[in-house]
């Protein structure tokens, strides 16, 4: 029963979130359509609430489930109340009815087509995050496989691990023990609650995760039909964001004249976006949007959409009259004081976006005061935090996206604007930049389209050439948030070409826009085909009983020493930390962690002095499975077996407990000390008998001579007698 009401309140949290902010937003921008206001407030309502919800646990200095699901959804129905009862005959008033009138008489268009693209996605949700079978195994699928663990690792370490008790400025690292959590957690931190709250860790994954990738596409036809001004330029815009890609198509067609078209299609064995073919210069510097970025990366699910509400909010802003429009700036920086806990990346697009459009309206300053004003109160609090607990401002460097290294003289023009510069996008993108700046001429006819596109033409030049963390491809983040603005001027520059009023100029036209359009998303379509063809074990069911028995039988602030291996049961499932995780995010998220890997590595094999290293990491259990089997160097089992007592085992994990490592090494040196005493005093006893069986054999020899010699002198005196007888 007690879990059955917290359930309810989960509903109830996202219920109350998504409804007061649609509310509030009828009330406060009427500029906005019913339907936009609805779009607008799923993504922004979710984001609130998770941000509401975690000031209240750290003003209560730990996670308190009932706590976090009930003041923020209190807060925002006092909201919703006073949006909805407030006595007032404008066009602001809510009128809930009409908003499904007006959605299905005037935006049927995009209702059709993006619910298909939605049930697609809440598909690939529900499949790629720890689907279960029959067997008690989890799958997941695409490159979900690799990123899905350190957001189950964040989770779990709320739920079930040290995280739980304290506040957030003492969270820990579950990949780096006594560290600083460095990953922007809120989207986690919202499935951590609604874990707690009494849904499954699938579901707390699945469903917060569906409900933004829905939200991202309608706002990005939103966002289409507010620069194309048609259905079909919002159309145009989701279907270059969401199949971006390259060139990777001209390698899928000569994969068809080896194997088949169907047999290829039906079995895509890699990514067209980002794989290139041996011989090429490099790797082409892009993901796919859906199954790189937005599936496998849970910041950009809750950050890509909460942008392009922010994005949406500027512009209804420049469009809206006082003080309606001051309302409109103050909600776009409200959202994005949000962003530094969900998509860092996403809020410095908005910072380098904002400034650029002071400088190309600079008659609004008051109205941009009142962005920044919200923005700048939550979200340099945010920033101040990540680099005071990381020092990330040291990985913050002029590295030009072509250059294999970063620059150690960034005057030195000549090093970097050289042929590679020329040639990196179109090799990365196709034909996208180079339609991007036709759109870009095309859009100097209209002072408002070119004045909001440079600044998402701003942010794409900045990503190009500074590096913003240690994992160069992570300024990928930042791209698309330009990537979006860029393709609403493609999309009206492609849909202005099915438009022209003579039809012998419309049908030659409209052909080269199709063909154009689909040489920028063919790459990227076969990315979103393979992502629901592959299908990976996550978990079995031995992983599972371990990460149980864990949960049941060992304290949250327990370590434990175990291959860094991404998807390690122990810190995924049970929220256990580990001493060191996975090497690839430890280097990507600024650890430095040269010293760590050399002890891990004397640990695994046994040295001499591995148990002082265990006191001193503080470890209190060991694993050895599968994963460290198999890891590099593996660990050196026997040792573990020989020294340690193991408190579980099963048909692929074993557990020892190493608490008393010292103790239990010390305790091992002087049995083996007493059992080396123990032969040498046995090796000196046999020592001394075969001694003194040597001397009596000695002895005894002399006697034996000695009769001998006797004997003979006898003889020879009897035989001297005998001759002097006779």
């Amino acid at each position: 029963a007690g879990r059955a009401v917290m359930a309810s309140l989960n509903v109830q949290f996202l219920g109350v979130s998504g409804c007061a902010t649609y509310a509030c937003l009828r009330r406060t921008v009427p500029k906005l359509a019913q339907v936009e206001a609805a779009c607008l407030a799923l993504p922004m309502g979710m984001g609130l609430a998770a941000f509401l919800s975690f000031c209240s646990c750290a003003l209560a200095g730990r996670v308190d489930t009932f706590f976090a699901l009930t003041v923020p959804s209190l807060v925002m129905g006092i909201a919703w109340a006073v949006c909805v009862w407030w006595p007032r005959k404008d066009e602001t008033q809510v009128k809930c009815g009409s908003c499904v009138r007006e959605l299905w008489n005037e935006w049927w268009p995009m209702l059709g087509f993006c619910g298909v693209i939605s049930l697609w996605l809440v598909w690939l949700c529900h499949h790629h995050y720890l689907s279960t079978d029959q067997y008690g195994s989890q799958f997941t699928g695409g490159t979900t496989y690799g990123d899905l663990a350190i957001h189950l690792q964040i989770i779990t370490s709320i739920v079930n691990g040290p995280n739980d008790a304290l506040p957030f400025w003492q969270w820990k690292s579950p990949i780096y023990s006594d560290s600083a959590l460095l990953y922007p957690f809120l989207p986690d931190f919202l499935s951590a609650i609604l874990m707690q709250g009494g849904w499954s860790l699938s579901m707390s994954l699945w469903v917060p995760s569906a409900m933004l990738c829905v939200a991202t596409v309608l706002l990005l036809f939103l966002l289409g039909k507010r620069f194309t001004g048609s259905h079909r330029g919002g159309m145009i815009t989701v279907c270059l964001v969401l199949c971006a890609g390259g060139l990777g198509f001209l390698w899928f067609v000569e994969d068809v004249t080896k194997g088949g078209f169907w047999a290829t299609l039906r079995n895509l064995q890699v990514d067209y976006v980002h794989f290139i073919r041996q011989g090429t210069p490099r790797n082409p510097f892009w993901f796919q949007f859906v199954g790189n970025v937005m599936l496998p990366q849970r910041s950009s699910q809750m950050g890509f959409p909460l942008t392009l509400s922010a994005l949406l909010l500027v512009d209804t802003g420049l469009k809206s009259r006082l003080p309606w429009r001051r309302f409109a700036m103050a909600w776009a920086g409200l959202v994005a004081g949000t962003l530094p806990f969900s998509l860092t990346h996403g809020f410095i697009a908005l910072g380098v976006m904002g400034a650029v459009w002071v400088l190309l309206y600079p008659r609004l300053l008051l109205d941009w005061a009142s962005l920044a004003l919200p923005a700048a109160t939550l979200g340099l609090p945010q920033i101040l935090y990540f680099l005071a607990s990381s020092g990330t401002v040291k990985s913050i460097k002029f590295a030009p996206m072509w250059q294999e290294e970063p620059l150690s003289d960034p005057l030195s023009y000549f090093n970097f604007l050289g042929p590679q510069s020329l040639i990196f996008w179109p090799v990365t993108l196709g034909l996208f930049p180079i339609v991007g700046l036709l759109a870009f001429l095309f859009l100097c006819t209209n002072k408002h389209k070119f004045q909001w596109a440079a600044g998402f033409l701003a942010v794409w030049v900045v990503a190009s050439f500074v590096q913003f963390q240690p994992w160069a491809l992570d300024n990928i983040k930042i791209l698309y948030v330009a990537h979006f603005g860029i393709s609403c001027a493609i999309a009206a520059l492609l849909e202005r070409a099915f438009r022209s009023k003579r039809w012998w100029i419309r049908i030659p036209m409209s052909l080269i826009a199709l063909a154009v359009f689909l040489l920028l998303i063919l790459s990227g379509l076969l990315g979103n085909i393979r992502e629901g063809q592959t299908h990976y074990q996550y978990f079995d069911q031995n992983d599972r009983d371990m990460a149980h028995w864990a949960r049941q039988h060992t304290d949250k602030d327990d370590l434990f020493f175990a291959a860094p291996f991404h998807a390690h049961p122990i810190p995924c499932l049970a929220g256990r930390g580990l001493m060191m995780g996975y090497v690839g995010w430890l280097s990507s998220h600024g650890y430095n962690y040269g010293e760590r890997e050399q002890d891990w590595k004397k640990i695994a094999a046994g040295e001499s002095n591995a148990p002082e290293l265990l006191e001193k990491y503080h470890i209190s259990y060991a694993v050895v499975g599968w994963e460290e089997q198999y890891t590099h160097p593996p660990v050196n089992g026997n040792y573990f077996v020989d020294t340690f007592p193991s408190v579980f085992k099963n048909a692929k994990h074993q557990v020892f407990d190493v608490r008393d490592a010292k103790r239990v090494a010390m305790q091992k040196k002087r049995t083996e000390e007493a059992r080396r005493r123990e032969e040498r005093m046995t090796e000196e006893k046999e020592r001394m008998t075969e001694q003194i069986e040597e001397e009596e054999a000695e002895k005894k020899r002399i006697e034996e001579e000695e009769a001998e010699k006797k004997r003979i002198e006898e003889e020879e005196a009897e035989k001297k007698r005998i001759e002097e007888e006779e």
